[in-house]
């Protein structure tokens, strides 16, 4: 869970390059069920890039970790806002972490209707 809490972090750097190191060479992603999936850091940083300047905020809201210390599955559950866009996007995602890196990540918006996470919510409700 640590890699992921790091992950989501180094999203205020603005720097895609900081978000991706916490990948591996090969990581496997898709930012949306309906885009195809993508391969690489290298991907990852131009696609990351396209849009950052655009996140005015990611913050995790709950995670939950299923595994071991070589081979882990993150859920997390997200609320990620945009400059000039004012509803909350609440986002479900999904990480496989190996040896210390993201080897997969997968994101999917939650449905609009659901209600927004207690205010002041926190990683595991701390």
């Amino acid at each position: 869970m640590q890699v992921v809490e790091r992950w989501a972090a180094a999203w205020k750097s603005g720097d895609p390059t900081v978000i991706a190191s916490y990948m591996t060479d090969d990581v496997q992603f898709r930012l949306d069920p309906a885009q195809p999936l993508q391969h690489g850091r290298e991907r990852l940083v131009k696609i990351v890039g396209s849009f950052i300047k655009a996140i005015q905020s990611l913050n995790v809201t709950r995670l939950y970790a299923v595994g071991g210390e070589t081979d882990t599955l993150v859920l997390a559950e997200r609320v990620d806002r945009f400059v000039g866009y004012s509803p909350l996007v609440q986002v479900a995602s999904v990480f496989r972490v190996k040896d210390g890196k993201i080897e997969e990540w997968y994101d999917a918006p939650l449905p609009k209707d659901r209600p927004p996470p207690p205010s002041g919510a926190t990683i595991n409700g701390k």
